[in-house]
């Protein structure tokens, strides 16, 4: 009786232990893989104008990326180079005022087009390199020099090599340590510095949701939510707060190629600006969401022809189909 009660309790012990031990997730980086992605963004923003009232824009961003393993060797994990093949954009503003960009049109680009083509340009032609860890840790990222110089030469310093940087470590899922459970929240961190509002820090909050069936795979599930606050307070031109009001979307992971699937992040960010003692409360609703293309994949994006051409306010800009 004695051993048959020790054998239960042992055996009890194994499925609470077993139960406990949660999932051991990892990315899986094999020399010469590649894997491409579609990444979609679309922001709108409602800014206060003061005396000119409420300013309304939204911006459409596709951009077609790919990972391919390196065969060199790096003692902080695989090496990943990073390519853009395409980038299209449409910026809807006040008044019908507005742009269309393709980095794949021959038409030049005029306009608003004009100065934003520098930096997508040169995103299109440079190949980024990324030291990324079996968890999805980017310990380092290298960035060409004719990159660098495209942000450094950008008018009025509007966005930062920083954010590249930001949006190369967004892309990847990065895993604790410890086997995860159900249930289970971590918290990932990236600093970024903004001409504007000085250096700001991304938090990406995933929770594990455990597994599920999608269309005949196993996928492990996550659901993001991601807020910003200010690193750094005294780096600031100028007092700024941000507030979440919503966020949230899902993560798909498949455990058995160590890839992302899809993801998708919303959030809806109040930016509160004190101007000569009055807060100035400025809205952003954001969308942002990856998926992994099947091989020889072409998606639809805008036609080339009604690409890097300002909009003028007798004429409608044209949607970016996703």
């Amino acid at each position: 009786m004695r051993t048959a009660s020790a054998l239960l309790f042992f055996a009890l012990v194994l499925c609470i232990a077993s139960a406990r031990a949660g999932d051991t997730l990892r990315w899986k980086w094999a020399p010469g893989d590649e894997t491409r992605y579609l990444m979609s963004q679309t922001m709108n923003m409602s800014l206060n104008g003061g005396p000119m009232g409420q300013i309304n824009s939204t911006t459409d961003q596709n951009m077609l990326m790919s990972w391919r393993v390196s065969e060199a060797p790096a003692s902080e994990g695989a090496e990943l180079v990073q390519s853009t093949e395409r980038i299209v954009m449409n910026m809807k503003g006040p008044m019908g005022q507005g742009f269309d960009y393709d980095s794949a049109s021959e038409t030049a680009p005029v306009g608003m087009a004009a100065m934003v083509a520098p930096i997508f340009d040169a995103l299109v032609a440079a190949k980024l390199k990324l030291v990324v860890t079996e968890r999805g840790e980017v310990a380092s990222v290298a960035m060409p020099e004719e990159l660098t110089a495209a942000f450094e030469n950008m008018p009025g310093g509007a966005v930062s090599a920083d954010m590249v940087t930001q949006m190369s470590k967004q892309g990847m899922l990065k895993f604790p340590e410890e086997p995860i459970e159900v249930g289970e929240s971590w918290t990932d961190s990236t600093d970024v510095a903004s001409p504007q509002m000085g250096a700001m820090r991304i938090n990406i909050t995933y929770t594990y949701n455990g597994m599920k069936d999608v269309e005949g795979r196993r996928l492990a599930a996550f659901t993001p939510q991601m807020s910003m606050t200010i690193a750094d307070p005294e780096s600031q031109p100028m007092p700024v707060t941000f507030e979440t009001r919503e966020s949230g979307g899902e993560i798909l992971f498949d455990p058995e190629t160590g890839r992302i699937v899809s993801s998708r992040i919303e959030q809806t960010t109040d930016v509160i600006v004190s101007v000569n003692g009055q807060e100035m409360r400025n809205e952003i609703q954001q969308t942002t969401t990856m998926r992994a293309l099947a091989p020889g994949e072409q998606p639809e994006l805008s036609p080339q022809t009604d690409s890097n051409a300002e909009v003028s306010p007798s004429q409608e800009p044209a949607e970016v189909a996703p």
